[in-house]
């Protein structure tokens, strides 16, 4: 653009072109694991865009302006599309940012005010906090040197409340699959439901910590990845497969899924039955 080889429109539409380009790509992840053509569009190449760099200073630019225009063009076809924003962004990022919201839907934004301090909390460095970007949908991390296995591994929380409400059992397999916490006919307050459901849910996260470590153990000896542990800082140094531990950082993660329903629904049995 500033040798005046292309225009700032046509800029625009290299990047359109960009993010629908991520969003059709397939995940980089060993062939037993992701197969099924349901994961085509899942674009898990999260672009992330603007917050502060790795010295605290605004990171964001023109190109970034750029980019929110592309994504609005396309209506954030490419789901997984992160805005950072922190307490010095500039006014005109933040136009664009609440234009974008306001035209479409699917852009996430993060406050660095929050991220960058739990960033610390989890053990990187203040350079390496700041530098995070987000993993597949909202799971922020530090760049480039964490083996983050930040999803993937779900509850389902309206599951677990299905369960308590029906003594362990899960209509959709017609089986017990928790644990037998009472007829609910016979539950005479809220604090029953609400002490049912913490057992139930108690025993899910047990259940599935130990699915979780078990495939760690799998995907250590058995399904190894070079080609994404080349990317990851620490891997090469220490000789090891991101899923033997080579990576900088190494976390697992249990993922929740339908707090607003459970909140509801326990909300509505205490306001309209109790």
């Amino acid at each position: 653009m500033e040798t005046g080889a292309i225009s700032q429109e046509f800029a625009v539409a290299l990047i359109a072109d960009l993010l629908i380009k991520l969003s059709c790509n397939l995940y980089v992840l060993p062939s037993f694991a992701k197969q099924t053509g349901s994961e085509l569009g899942a674009d898990n190449e999260a672009v992330t865009i603007g917050g502060v760099d790795r010295e605290g200073r605004d990171a964001a630019n023109e190109l970034s302006l750029i980019f929110l225009e592309a994504a609005g063009n396309i209506k954030c076809m490419s789901n997984s599309f992160a805005i950072r924003i922190h307490s010095q962004s500039s006014p005109e990022f933040l136009e664009k940012v609440t234009e974008l919201t306001s035209r479409t839907n699917g852009p996430a934004i993060f406050n660095d005010q929050a991220i960058i301090p739990s960033q610390q909390e989890s053990g990187c460095s203040l350079e390496e906090a700041r530098d995070y970007s987000i993993v597949g949908c909202v799971e922020p991390t530090s760049s480039g040197n964490t083996y983050a296995c930040t999803a993937g591994n779900d509850i389902s929380l309206v599951g677990v409340l299905e369960m308590a409400l029906n003594d362990g059992k899960i209509f959709m397999i017609g089986r017990r699959a928790g644990l037998k916490t009472g007829n609910p006919e016979k539950f005479r307050s809220f604090e029953e439901v609400q002490e049912a459901y913490k057992k139930q849910l108690a025993h899910v996260v047990s259940f599935m910590a130990q699915c979780v470590n078990l495939k760690d153990e799998i995907y250590r000896d058995r399904f190894h990845n070079p080609y994404v542990s080349l990317t990851l800082d620490g891997c090469l140094d220490n000789g090891l497969d991101m899923t033997q531990g080579g990576a900088k950082y190494n976390f697992g993660s249990l993922s929740a899924r339908g707090l607003a329903t459970v909140a509801n629904s326990l909300t509505a049995i205490k306001k309209a039955v109790f």
